[in-house]
């Protein structure tokens, strides 16, 4: 099953699966400077010693166009702003994939928690996997997960050296049977609101 970005949209944002030729050109300097702007690099890379995949553009641009890493950018519901995005790792079709989100401040609160959600559809529907994991040392991101429905599998401790700090690591999951029944299944499931969005041939501006 292919998922067409009007399948992908919220009632605040929207994801745009990231494709070679499709996205514009400037999509990758974009998030960077986001990530820049909001001093975000340090928390998002937490796990990569090498500070140069946030400082860097060309070091980020690599990182992110690794042939083993998806690429998905969330934008306003009308693909008019960029909010942020989210990328996948490990992906073992049929089985798990891991996930990493950065959103704007802008975007935080109801929009982050809509974009996991929306995460989840794709994942299990597009990547066609069982099961979503997600790590993370900080509490704002593990509440976050937690209030989109993942579970906590382990707390591994000190796992991290974040700044010359050890920091603990959560390790949260969801599955697709957990999601469906917590959902449904269905897009309507979480966002009872949610229209359709006319086709659009431009993808994000």
């Amino acid at each position: 099953m292919t998922l067409i970005p009007e399948q992908l949209v919220g009632q605040h944002v929207r994801l745009w699966p990231s494709v070679p030729g499709w996205c514009p050109r400037d999509t990758l300097y974009r998030l960077w400077a986001a990530i820049e702007q909001a001093k975000a690099g340090p928390q998002l890379f937490w796990g990569r010693q090498d500070a140069s995949i946030h400082t860097d553009l060309t070091a980020f641009v690599k990182f992110m166009n690794d042939p083993g890493r998806q690429l998905v950018l969330v934008t306003d519901r009308l693909g008019r702003e960029l909010a942020g995005c989210v990328w996948f790792d490990d992906v073992i079709p049929g089985y798990r994939c891991f996930e990493s989100i950065f959103i704007t401040p802008a975007y935080w609160g109801e929009s982050s928690l809509e974009t996991l959600q929306l995460v989840f559809r794709y994942a299990f529907d597009e990547l066609g996997v069982q099961q979503v994991w997600a790590a993370t040392p900080w509490q704002s991101a593990k509440r976050l997960g937690l209030r989109a429905g993942f579970t906590v599998e382990a707390v591994l401790r000190g796992f991290a050296l974040v700044s010359g700090r050890p920091r603990d690591v959560t390790f949260l999951k969801m599955e697709r049977a957990a999601w469906a029944a917590r959902y449904g299944g269905s897009l309507e499931a979480f966002l009872p609101a949610a229209r359709p969005f006319p086709s659009r041939v431009d993808g994000p501006a």
